[in-house]
């Protein structure tokens, strides 16, 4: 268990290297040992690994071991699972045991899941009338058909973030078809004239990078929603700008946009046709419909993806009346209930995980003194009607 800790830290790059080279002619001609001599190639991978920056890892896998980053890292994640892989047939191939690894986590977290959720009741909290909290997956949510005006929300981006209860670690294909499921079950609850704001990087790198913001749309569409705008958030994050791939060279370069996109579409006709209290305020209006967004992101340290109130803030002022129904499937530590109840909406939130439930619930009871504060500025502002 663990044995590439036992190999010595500082071993010769160049031994690692031809040790990986014969260990990989073995398993060419040896296919009852194959997944045995994986696991040794994926225990040396990972003591080089350890001696290395990550540019000078892909520099040397690629000149002294002829592999692939993609490659690499499947034989690396072989080899941190060794418990795993030792009950697994000596001729399984390397897909095999990925996904056999891939399997059995993905059904410790289920069970783990189920066991918080049996052991660990929603804490009972006093939320606001219009206000609603649950447990609830996003592919079979607790609503009507047809009950929700606009869904604001910020999915899991399926990119290994730690989540305390998710399956976020699966394969891009299979984060894919949950996508479908989710997109078919919003477009079921939304109203007639429903709208969806979400919010997705342009891209993400998952085994190659994947255009995660036009598969998130054809799924969409393919659900029945209609393509109305897409607003560019820039949210200055420069962790997304400083991996550029070959310094100086065209031989690699990594082009990445250091933006995140609001994908705004609609159910039915768009124009709603109707007037009502809103919060939209002329320069506001001047502003938001340049669909360029510039402000910060936002960090919370009890959850590791959470977006600031900035932006559900704008897409509900922009695309809601006030009394609408707003919802977030994926409402993580609560941010878009929070800001749709300071904002009069009725607000229907969701989440998988109970720990972000009871999290969302805690932050709408404390935040209940806000409400009044809105209220004050509302009233300074005055009552609007849509123009």
């Amino acid at each position: 268990m663990d044995s590439y800790r036992a190999l010595d830290k500082e071993s010769d790059l160049d031994t690692l290297a031809e040790e990986i080279r014969g260990l990989e002619a073995d398993a060419l001609g040896h296919a009852q040992q194959a997944i045995a001599l994986k696991v040794q190639i994926g225990e040396r991978l990972l003591a080089a690994k350890e001696q290395l920056k990550h540019g000078e890892f892909l520099v040397w896998l690629g000149t002294k071991c002829g592999y692939n980053q993609r490659h690499a890292y499947k034989l690396m994640h072989l080899a941190r699972n060794l418990p795993r892989v030792a009950s697994l047939p000596p001729d399984t191939s390397l897909r095999g045991a990925l996904e056999a690894i891939s399997e059995e986590l993905h059904q410790e977290q289920r069970k783990a899941r189920d066991e918080e959720r049996a052991s660990a009741p929603i804490p009972a909290v006093e939320l606001p009338s219009s206000v609603d909290i649950e447990v609830a997956d996003a592919a079979d949510l607790p609503l009507s058909d047809g009950e929700v005006d606009l869904i604001v929300t910020s999915p899991p981006y399926g990119l290994g973030i730690d989540y305390q209860d998710s399956d976020d670690d699966e394969g891009y294909g299979v984060y894919m078809e949950h996508v479908q499921a989710w997109c078919a079950e919003l477009y079921r609850v939304a109203a007639q004239q429903g709208r969806i704001c979400l919010n997705v990087p342009l891209d993400v790198t998952r085994g190659g990078t994947k255009p995660f913001y036009a598969d998130w749309l054809e799924r969409l569409r393919v659900a029945g929603w209609q393509y109305r705008c897409t607003i560019v958030w820039n949210e200055g994050n420069i962790n997304k700008s400083i991996a550029r791939g070959s310094v100086d060279s065209p031989a690699s370069p990594h082009v990445i946009a250091p933006v995140e996109v609001i994908l705004v579409m609609h159910k039915g006709e768009w124009n709603l046709r109707r007037n009502g209290p809103h919060d939209l305020e002329h320069g506001d209006w001047l502003d938001w419909t340049n669909g360029l967004w510039t402000f910060g992101g936002a960090y919370r340290s009890d959850h590791p993806a959470p977006f600031p109130e900035e932006l559900p803030r704008r897409c509900i002022a922009l695309f809601s009346f006030r009394g609408d129904t707003v919802i977030d499937p994926f409402l993580g530590s609560g941010t878009t209930a929070v800001v749709a109840g300071r904002m009069g909406r009725r607000t229907l939130g969701f989440d998988h995980s109970p720990r972000y439930i009871a999290l969302a619930r805690a932050r709408l009871a404390e935040g209940e003194g806000n409400h009044a504060t809105e209220d004050r500025r509302l009233a300074a502002v005055g009552e609007k009607s849509s123009r």
